[in-house]
């Protein structure tokens, strides 16, 4: 274990893991000369040490020669097939090759780049990682803490909860590599799918690789939602191999899991100096479970931009989670969950009908969709079209839960244009007991993280305290009220839309929130100036229109649409558009309308399902717990409104000045919250 030392922990390059994602990355990035002069270090439970590395993998794939020339690890190869092999009809698989390196031959590639650059090698695991600081700081399990300009996170994936349309099955495998008494193995053949075995309700086949006439790599591959376990997997080896083959020595083991799963990976952008590679980037094919190629071609992508001074994962090819393949590899894997026994008739059926190059270019996703109706037609259509239904039956739902605040406007929008004010500001009502208001009424359970409620003395006084000083500021002076209260609102609508799109709150969110309100008052000018004299501010002034716009508008419509195209081009923020379809509405509206549109039906929802997922609490949880404080609330404004001066526009900026009173120690607990989660 590398002792502390501040000097000695600090690195230019950080790789966390070393597997062959970032083994890859190691190569391309000294290849292209980037690490020269740079100080480097790798985190893994199980380092290679130097002149030990264990060939416990098989790293395989499908190229044709150019490609494989392309990726510059010929030289890794050692053995490669012309022909494959699925229930015993072979075909050709020309132009491509299959080709197979052994894990020992590339991490000891790796580790004579390792020993070139003097790269200091840390057995631990990584406990946390802060990239809130530049250089970013990371925690080891151990207790060391190192910092990197640059980071490298090839650790297994996380994916998230999975949703009715996504499907979580695990390869995995087991097998020997052997030797028989003669030659008997056809070398130019490797058998890709035999499912002359056991299925044990999942969908299970051989996989052989011939190296010589007489020694293979024969293993047992299940595709299902339980792991293969050897004292299952060994006596349906010994049965196949003895039965096929006859008598062998088994020369050593081979065993693992890879993830074939359609779930949700975090968000991949976590700043300019941190990129995840491998499974955690989406690397990994869900319905087939390969990855190594398109690890190699990654890494080149990553090196390339690097020596053009640009970000790492600039125009890099985004995962295996969105368009039509997505979609094919969902149906697949929910196919194969459902109906585990069709699996077997699937890949025959499909190696039957289509010649083999084809359906391995359309596995790479480079088929044009005309190419991909035969392979799709060849296929079992109910099992197919049942999946289907339930795929865009769940997607259109959960696109719907996503984009609720988008209808809600649209909705609220025409009833407006038709009219239909009353019935357009009782939604908003509704909107506001559900949620508006329950999600500012749980700050007494965030300190302790939703563990048990807070009603101690202490708790409320530093919340009435809170509420105090800011009702003190508007009584000094009004204009510093109305100034703290904007500015804080866009820190915490700033904070919370970030915190959706899987950011953490910072300058760039902050800007972001103020140009939300800016969008929201700006865009009601002559509204906002109604308002204004009740806080002892001038009326602002309101230039000529063009085109029924005036030069404010104007400024406000452009900034927009550069976020908008600036969100295509930097996915990441990509959930962002939906508030700035929710302005566009609220220019169409009034002001409190607007602003009502934001508040209510995103900026609450949002909370309401940050705190949800925070606290570890259900809906109901929710509610339960808010209930006393929402009736207190409402309470309030009750009693405020019914106190306050007569006259609409009096009531209103008078409930503006409580409304700000309420919900400075509610954004108060939300940083501490949004900062703990």
């Amino acid at each position: 274990m590398l002792a502390f030392n501040t000097h000695k922990n600090h690195f230019d390059f950080l790789f966390l893991g070393m597997g062959a994602a970032n083994s890859l990355v190691l190569i391309k990035l000294f290849e292209a000369g980037l690490l020269s002069g740079k100080t480097l270090a790798y985190i893994d439970p199980k380092p290679h040490l130097e002149g030990t590395y264990s060939n416990d993998k098989t790293f395989c794939f499908w190229a044709t020669e150019s490609e494989l020339e392309f990726m510059g690890i010929g030289h890794l190869v050692s053995a490669s097939w012309c022909k494959l092999e699925v229930s015993g009809n072979k075909k050709r698989i020309s132009p491509y090759q299959y080709y197979h390196i052994r894990s020992e031959d590339l991490f000891r590639f790796t580790g004579e780049v390792i020993e070139r650059l003097n790269v200091v090698r840390i057995s631990d695991s990584v406990k946390s990682m802060d990239t809130s600081s530049y250089p970013h700081t990371v925690e080891c399990s151990g207790g060391e803490t190192l910092w990197a300009k640059e980071v490298f996170d090839s650790r297994p994936p996380e994916f998230e909860k999975l949703k009715a349309h996504q499907t979580h099955l695990n390869q995995s495998f087991y097998g020997w590599v052997v030797e028989t008494e003669g030659d008997i193995f056809e070398q130019e053949v490797f058998t890709m799918m035999d499912f002359n075995v056991p299925q044990l309700n999942s969908t299970q086949f051989m996989y052989v690789l011939p190296f010589n006439g007489n020694t293979a790599l024969i293993e047992l591959t299940r595709f299902g939602v339980e792991v293969l376990k050897k004292e299952d997997a060994n006596p349906i080896l010994e049965d196949y191999i003895k039965g096929k083959f006859g008598a062998v020595k088994i020369i050593h083991q081979e065993q693992g899991v890879i993830p074939m799963s359609t779930a949700t990976l975090p968000q991949s952008y976590l700043g300019r100096h941190v990129l995840r590679t491998g499974g955690r980037a989406g690397r990994i094919k869900p319905s087939t479970g390969y990855a190594f190629k398109e690890m190699v071609f990654d890494a080149a992508r990553i090196a390339q931009n690097g020596s053009k001074n640009c970000f790492w994962g600039f125009h890099r090819k985004k995962g295996h989670q969105e368009g039509r393949f997505a979609f094919y590899d969902r149906l697949l894997l929910k196919v194969l969950e459902k109906y585990p026994s069709d699996g077997a008739k699937i890949f025959t059926q499909l190696f039957d009908r289509i010649e083999a190059p084809s359906i391995l270019q359309f596995l790479e996703e480079k088929t044009r969709f005309n190419q991909e109706i035969p392979i799709l037609m060849s296929l079992p259509k109910r099992p197919f079209i049942k999946a289907a239904i339930v795929d865009i039956k769940s997607r259109l739902l959960e696109g719907s839960k996503r984009n609720i605040a988008v209808f809600m406007s649209i909705l609220i929008g025409v009833l407006y244009f038709f009219g239909q004010e009353i019935a357009a500001q009782g939604l908003l009502v509704v909107g506001l007991i559900l949620v508006g208001i329950p999600h500012g009424a749980l700050d007494h359970v965030l300190e302790s993280r939703g563990k048990k409620p807070d009603f101690s003395f202490s708790f409320f006084a530093k919340y009435l305290g809170l509420m105090a000083l800011m009702l003190g500021i508007w009584q000094l002076f009004a204009p510093l009220g109305l100034l703290l209260f904007l500015l804080f609102s866009a820190w915490h609508f700033g904070e919370s839309d970030f915190k959706e799109i899987g950011l953490k709150a910072s300058m760039s969110s902050f800007l972001w929130g103020i140009g939300l309100l800016a969008a929201i008052l700006f865009t009601h000018l002559e509204e906002l100036n109604i308002f204004l004299p009740h806080f002892k501010l001038n009326a602002f002034y309101i230039p000529n229109a063009f085109f029924g716009l005036n030069p404010i508008e104007l400024g406000l419509m452009l900034l927009g649409l550069i976020i908008w195209v600036f969100s295509y081009a930097n996915p990441v923020y990509a959930g962002l558009r939906k508030v700035l379809y929710i302005l566009v509405i609220g220019c169409f509206l009034p002001l409190l309308v607007a602003f009502g549109l934001y508040f209510i039906g995103h900026h609450s929802v949002n909370g309401w399902g940050h705190l949800r997922k925070g606290l570890a609490y259900t809906n109901t949880d929710l509610w339960k717990t808010a209930w006393p404080f929402s009736l207190g609330a409402f309470a309030l404004i009750g009693g405020f409104l019914w106190m306050s001066d007569s006259g609409v526009t009096a009531y209103w900026a008078q409930f503006f000045v409580f409304l700000s009173c309420v919900s400075f120690p509610h954004v108060w607990e939300m940083r501490k919250f949004y900062n703990a989660i």
